[in-house]
């Protein structure tokens, strides 16, 4: 009884968790690269 509360209540917080950081990664990831082929492109117009 106590397991299943405790699954019930885990279970879809550690899922939107889990999909929030994989989110915030992919967004932080992509900023990254765009931000580095900005620099490559500055530095190559020079």
């Amino acid at each position: 009884m106590i397991y299943r509360k405790w699954s019930l209540l885990s279970g879809p917080p550690v899922i939107l968790g889990g999909a929030v950081i994989a989110a915030v990664a992919v967004g932080f990831v992509l900023q990254n690269v765009t931000k580095g082929e900005q620099k490559k492109n500055v530095s190559t117009n020079k």
